[in-house]
């Protein structure tokens, strides 16, 4: 499978939430930028999702300005179960909408979770999006979806 972006000169993209305001699209695809990531929202350590409130105008904007288009979610999620409730929520969210790249999960918290006995695992064992829902959320690719 070819790389939709194959080349050896970086591709400029960006990643918006509600910190950046109200985002002027025409201008950053001016500005030469391919690709937009928009916060979804933000996880909970319960898997919960808090949607960003500036997720529909940033995805509908970007869209229109010709940018490719993926979603990310900012997580806190703290344990395995926790992670499949938000996966699977998250795609409740994003039902009957078209993305040109996939959902991603933003996950600085890697220390924070722990496994199914409840025991802390290190960064380099945190399980990610279960392998169900990887491939549910982005079926091009059995990768871990991370930023």
């Amino acid at each position: 499978m070819a790389l939709k972006y194959e080349t050896k000169t970086p591709i400029l993209g960006i990643d918006v939430s509600k910190y950046q305001g109200n985002v002027d699209w025409a201008q950053v695809k001016a500005a030469g930028y391919a690709f937009a990531f928009v916060r979804l929202g933000y996880a909970n350590g319960d898997g919960s999702i808090v949607a960003d409130p500036y997720f529909e105008r940033n995805l509908t904007g970007a869209a229109a300005a010709g940018l490719d288009v993926g979603v990310y979610l900012y997580s806190y999620i703290d344990s395995e179960d926790h992670a499949r409730m938000a996966a699977a929520r998250a795609l409740e969210l994003l039902a009957g909408r078209a993305l040109s790249l996939p959902l991603v999960l933003d996950y600085e918290h890697a220390a924070s979770i722990r496994n199914s006995a409840g025991q802390r695992t290190p960064p380099s064992a945190t399980p990610s999006w279960p392998a169900s829902r990887r491939r549910a959320i982005c079926p091009c690719s059995t990768a871990t979806p991370a930023l």
